[in-house]
């Protein structure tokens, strides 16, 4: 196993500018157009998947997700969101932006198509951060998107299995416990590094048992929970799950990415 090295805290060459009302307009078409170029042409098409950092992985909605990204991630954290006005300070204010988006394309693409909206409690910047201090700040966040017009949450942690609130149920569980939506968990299933370590420090991930999230599917905590580094190195990972076949599950490295299936 690697040492653990310290890394240094991101710091901004300068502080950035606030965008202003006047900004937020342009933002706003350029919201429209591309909702109109990602809106579903056949039943097939794919949930869209609002993502709060990162790019999403469906190429539908790739162009949504880069729009996305910066202005979401900037507005929910109150550590980038700076602003005095209606789209600062408390929650209420800080998810706004991402409500309007959402009731535009909900409106775009009719009441029977899913949105589903990814969230993440850290930052990669910052382990420790956190989006939400306590249940009730994060209902507030919650509520306003599911009255835009969100169906289900994808919430990211480093550790699927590492609780929130003091109690004993994660991000995901909270957040179909407080939005009554479907929800979905991520973050090292089956695996026992996380992607920051793997990728970072080097560390392979051992294969890590699925008994607590299994335990955590049976208690209805959650719906869905998504496979990320476990697939790159198994593609046959749900079959030999779905088997029972445990002992053949492969470790992660940080290789597999050097190898293209």
């Amino acid at each position: 196993m690697a040492a653990l090295v310290e890394l240094p805290p991101a710091v901004p060459a300068a502080e950035p500018p606030v965008a202003s009302r006047c900004d937020l307009p342009p933002l706003r078409h350029r919201l429209r157009a591309t909702v109109h170029a990602v809106h579903p042409a056949s039943p097939g098409f794919p949930v869209p998947r609002l993502r709060c950092y990162g790019v999403s992985h469906s190429p539908q909605t790739i162009l949504l997700a880069r729009l996305l990204t910066k202005p979401f991630d900037q507005c929910f954290w109150k550590a980038t969101n700076r602003r005095t006005d209606d789209y600062g300070g408390p929650m209420e204010n800080r998810v706004r932006f991402a409500a309007e988006t959402v009731r535009e394309i909900r409106g775009r693409i009719g009441p029977d198509f899913p949105i589903s909206l990814r969230l993440s409690q850290w930052k990669q910047q910052d382990f420790s951060a956190k989006l939400f201090e306590g249940p009730e700040e994060m209902e507030s966040f919650l509520r306003p998107l599911v009255d835009a017009g969100v169906d289900a949450f994808h919430c990211s942690q480093r550790r699927f299995w590492e609780t929130e609130f003091g109690s004993e149920h994660n991000l995901a569980a909270w957040a179909k416990r407080l939005s009554g939506k479907p929800a979905i968990s991520v973050g090292s299933v089956g695996i026992t590094s996380d992607h920051v370590e793997s990728l970072l420090l080097g560390d392979v991930g051992e294969v890590r048992g699925l008994d607590d999230l299994l335990q955590a599917m049976e208690r209805d905590d959650f719906d869905l929970f998504a496979i990320g580094r476990g697939m790159l190195v198994d593609p046959e990972w749900p079959i030999k799950v779905r088997r029972g076949q445990f002992s053949k599950l492969k470790r992660y490295s940080a290789d597999v990415l050097k190898e293209l299936y």
